[in-house]
């Protein structure tokens, strides 16, 4: 009986031992075909609201630029703006002068035709080629005043549109000077309710602002055509000229 013990403890541990082998393999192939991390560890990421998205629309389509450097900008505008006005001012006056002395011309050509007719009648051909040699100085006369004139009215229209462009500059950069000041100003203070009434403000002058720019570019563009128009009418007087 005592040999017999031994042998019986061992054919029922055999087993035991034989299984245990298995369940580490088993783990083992397991973890390494699909490794994991702990699902404890991972990062937790919130989806954007959407104040984060129109916060980030505003920045992009009107990029933040410091008060200083809108200040500059702004001073700048104003001299531009100034100027225009002064050159638009000295264009009108050199207009009202010519079309004051354009009638005044035309009379001396009436005149002269008047003396021309009475010479003949009168059968006095040397005063009469003599004003028909006036009459003919007169009309080349008038002729390159009517050429200079159109280079003066598309003088005038390109300083009035360069008037008009750099006043829309002007007015859009005062409005994004405000942007920036309101942005400051929420960015600045502490949360309260009142935020969300300083951003609607906001969003009411990104809006104008940038409606104020597109006017700009507009009004630029228009300037560009006429100063084109202007250039191609002084090469055409000055070919005409050779």
């Amino acid at each position: 009986m005592c040999t017999l013990a031994p042998l019986l403890l061992l054919v029922v541990t055999l087993p035991l031992q034989a299984q245990e082998p298995a369940t580490d393999s088993a783990v083992s192939t397991t973890q390494g075909y699909a490794p994991t991390a702990p699902t404890a560890y991972a990062p937790q990421v919130s989806a954007p609201t959407s104040m984060d998205r129109s916060t980030v629309v505003s920045v992009t389509v009107l990029p933040l630029r410091s008060e200083t450097q809108l200040r500059e900008a702004l001073s700048n505008s104003d001299t531009d703006l100034r100027r225009s006005e002064a050159r638009l001012s000295r264009l009108s006056q050199v207009r009202s002068r010519a079309d004051a002395v354009r009638p005044q011309h035309r009379g001396e050509l009436r005149e002269i035709e008047a003396e021309i007719r009475q010479a003949d009648k009168e059968k006095r051909k040397a005063d009469k080629a003599a004003l028909e040699g006036e009459k003919k100085a007169l009309e080349r006369r008038q002729h390159w005043e009517d050429r200079v004139q159109v280079i003066g009215d598309a003088e005038l229209a390109t300083a009035q549109a360069a008037c008009l462009a750099a006043l829309a500059k002007h007015q859009a950069l005062d409005l994004e000077l405000q942007v920036a000041q309101k942005r400051a100003e929420l960015a600045g203070g502490a949360r309260s309710t009142a935020d969300s009434g300083s951003r609607v403000v906001i969003r009411q002058l990104e809006r104008q602002t940038l409606e104020a720019q597109k006017k700009q570019r507009q009004l630029e563009h228009q300037l560009a055509d006429t100063q084109e128009d202007l250039a191609d009418k002084r090469l055409d007087l000055y070919r005409s000229s050779l």
